[in-house]
């Protein structure tokens, strides 16, 4: 990191007099609840501003509300701050601060000079975490530096679009040098040309005339195919003639188009790096941010050469089985005795002639039933001599899924009326004879009562 210096330490704490006065609106909401911590702030500034003319240089911060940041930002000698859209900020010389709250992004208004070359440094104090961090300087040179325009207010880096399918056929390219690169400082370079957007540098010792050039390639016949689906395959070089070792970051831009039609899971992105002597390595990569157009992402490396952006597709979600609507439906059935036939009636708007099962299960299994419908009706009769008694669930299925339950209720069966007593022929006789004997004794008790009176 960076150190800074006494001058611009004096600067930041008067600066963060702006930050105070912010703090103090969101006090309640500031004390009750612990923002993460700031991980960075990054610059995109173009590399090559057009003589005397404005550019945007946007500032991102890498954090999630709420977070309250302070940036101080030092334009180089020639160039002038012009305007900002932030409410918080002070200017001294070639130093502007910001103030920002619960914001990620930063946009101020440069203007350049007739001609020469600067380079853009900043710091950044994150107040909520009391962490602070230096910017990646960006090194510009008016109306050069690879021919890259200015910076799209909300829209990120302009430029030459580029193919965009798995296997490209046009290969783009560009370059920036870094007229001084000094040991341990990190340097940014902007790229709006080609699907590399930004590049940083850092190098374990003084380095002079770093040159550093990024091509869009076809991926060779000796190089093995890497997992996932290739975004695009960048060769990566940095020419120097001291001795040093380079380390750094690459951030790539996505079409937004590429992802959807390519139904490509956007959480699933990878940077790799091919190593001659242990193939593709991967790189711990993570989405920096995104806009209308582009998801980008970025990742850390140790070095540079030939890098590729993978992304894995979505699963394939499985294909609905349609639901049919046909329906099998059983009308409510009467109870009956033990040896009357059991009559079971239904519907269905299954064609003419289509099968249907109906079973009836109770005490005992009654024979199964196969009917047809027809006219969207279908009957079944069951013989119930060997049943018995008890409650039954008679059940009608169509084969496919489509059923449909009732139950029915088998009484025990009737028991046999006794015969009414039909006189016989003995009793008839009897009965008769009673009859006879008893008219007799009347007549004959008539004649003694008669005798007597003579």
């Amino acid at each position: 990191m960076k150190k800074i210096t006494a001058r611009r330490k004096g600067f930041v704490r008067s600066s963060l007099v702006l930050l105070a006065l912010a703090a103090a609106i969101l006090a309640g909401t500031v004390a009750a609840v612990q923002g993460a911590e700031v991980l960075g702030v990054t610059r995109y500034a173009p590399a090559g501003p057009a003589p005397n003319a404005e550019f945007d240089v946007r500032l991102t911060i890498n954090g999630e509300v709420p977070l309250i940041v302070g940036v101080v930002e030092s334009i180089p000698e020639g160039f002038r701050f012009v305007s900002t859209a932030g409410e918080h900020y002070k200017v001294s010389g070639q130093d502007v601060a910001f103030s920002v709250i619960n914001t990620r992004e930063i946009t101020y208004r440069v203007k350049a000079p007739s001609t020469g070359e600067g380079t853009f440094t900043g710091t950044w104090v994150d107040l909520l975490s009391e962490h602070e961090g230096s910017i990646a300087d960006t090194f510009v040179i008016i109306g050069g530096g690879g021919g890259s325009s200015g910076i799209a207010e909300g829209t990120g880096v302009t430029g030459t679009t580029t193919p965009t399918s798995a296997a490209p056929t046009v290969v783009t390219k560009a370059s920036r040098t870094i007229p001084l690169l000094n040991a341990g400082e990190e340097i940014a370079m902007v790229f709006g040309d080609v699907d590399v957007s930004l590049i940083t540098l850092e190098a374990d010792s003084t380095l002079s005339d770093v040159t550093v050039e990024v091509e869009r390639v076809d991926r060779s016949a000796g190089v093995p195919e890497p997992s996932g689906v290739a975004y695009a395959y960048l060769n990566i070089e940095v020419n120097h003639e001291e001795t040093a070792n380079i380390e750094g970051r690459i951030e790539c831009k996505v079409e937004k188009s590429w992802i959807s039609d390519k139904a490509i899971d956007e959480t699933s992105f990878r940077f790799y790096r091919y190593e001659d002597t242990g193939g593709w390595q991967a790189l711990p990569t993570a989405k920096s941010r995104e806009d209308a157009d582009f998801v980008y992402f970025e990742a850390e490396t140790p070095g540079f050469s030939l890098f590729v952006l993978t992304a894995e597709k979505k699963p394939a979600t499985p294909t609905a089985t349609p639901i049919s609507t046909s329906l099998v439906m059983l009308n409510p059935i009467a109870d009956i005795a033990v040896g009357e036939p059991l009559i079971v009636t239904g519907t269905s708007d299954r064609e003419d002639a289509f099968t249907i099962t109906v079973t009836a299960k109770g005490p005992v299994e009654l024979a199964p039933q196969t009917v047809q419908v027809e006219n969207g009706k279908f009957t079944a009769t069951f013989d119930t001599t060997s049943a018995a008694g008890g409650i039954y669930t008679v059940t009608a299925d169509d084969g496919e899924g489509h059923r449909d339950e009732a139950t029915a209720t088998i009484g025990a069966a009737s028991a046999p009326t006794p015969a009414s007593a039909v006189p016989g022929f003995g009793a008839l006789f009897t009965a008769v004879s009673l009859l006879t004997a008893g008219l007799f004794t009347v007549k004959l008790k008539k004649r003694v009562k008669g005798g007597t009176g003579e």
